[in-house]
């Protein structure tokens, strides 16, 4: 029997059934809200047994800050709008979890889930107990679903020459496109220039490649700590690397002879565009290229 491979529905559906089935186990039937502000000492008292009762420490905090916690797939902005009960809730499940073979995509997925919810229950006084239990039968849930291993999900940065080429398809071919679709469209006129010759072409084509795989390897990471994030040199590094390219095209087109620069009409360049970007989805899939901007 050939194994089943999970895809990114089959793990969607399963965080769903997570939330049902948690929230349907442990849901309980109460009559008001219960506000932090609410918790009798008695009541604070008894949340804190259950916890050591199911093999939590009653206070993490004394162990590690929960400021310096990280939860895969929650980010500190996000994970700072929790209460201080509902964050330990959060890095007890984590410390269930640890050792399990669930992907990490797969549970930074699930634990993004997870804190939204929390954070949407607190605004009605739902405490993490209300809504998934304790963190070992939270944890016992979310072992249950079916997700893909880190080995099913390959999350391998593609070879430096694929993302080159998916960019310089995606990139030159709109370029290309364009110029001969302002050629078709102006061929009763006079036109400002003879168009791209064969050489300006395959420069085009060659830096925009280049262009892409320099920006590709500078993408900023929003889950990163403020200041760390790298929108600047994501910015700097594109804008430099479009320039180059741009200027690559009208510098060879300006510069190299039309003997053996030969201008292609609108009508081929508009083909050789459309041709070359259906080529890029088709090489996409088949190469499965991974790392690229788009």
């Amino acid at each position: 029997m050939s194994e089943e491979k999970n895809t990114p529905t089959q793990t969607n559906d399963s965080i769903d059934t997570i939330e049902e089935t948690i929230v349907e186990e442990h849901r309980e039937v109460e009559t008001r809200p219960i506000h932090d502000a609410e918790i009798t000492a008695e009541e604070e008292s008894r949340l804190e047994e259950v916890y050591a009762e199911d093999g939590e420490e009653a206070s993490l905090t004394e162990e590690m800050s929960s400021d310096d916690y990280v939860i895969n797939g929650v980010t500190p902005e996000l994970f700072n709008q929790l209460t201080k009960r509902n964050q330990q809730f959060m890095i007890a499940l984590d410390r269930q979890l640890q050792l399990t073979e669930i992907s990490q995509s797969a549970l930074a997925a699930v634990y993004l889930e997870i804190a939204e919810t929390l954070i949407q229950g607190q605004i009605t006084g739902q405490t993490a107990k209300h809504l998934y239990g304790t963190p070992t039968e939270a944890a016992a849930v979310i072992r249950e679903q079916k997700f893909p291993t880190d080995e099913q999900v390959d999350t391998t940065r593609s070879p430096d020459w694929q993302i080159a080429l998916d960019g310089a398809l995606i990139l030159g071919s709109i370029y290309v496109a364009l110029t001969g679709l302002s050629l078709v469209s102006n061929a009763t006129e006079e036109p400002l220039y003879q168009g791209m010759g064969i050489i300006t072409v395959l420069v085009n084509y060659l830096m925009a490649g280049l262009a892409m795989l320099q920006t590709s390897k500078v993408l900023p990471n929003p889950d990163a700590p403020k200041g760390e994030k790298g929108y600047f040199k994501y910015f700097a590094v594109s804008t430099v690397s479009m320039i180059v390219w741009v200027f690559s095209v009208v510098l060879a087109t300006a510069f190299i002879p039309a003997s053996i620069n030969v201008p292609l009409p609108g009508e081929w360049l508009l083909g050789i565009g459309v041709v070359t970007f259906a080529l890029r989805f088709y090489l996409k899939r088949k190469l499965k290229i991974r790392g690229g901007i788009f």
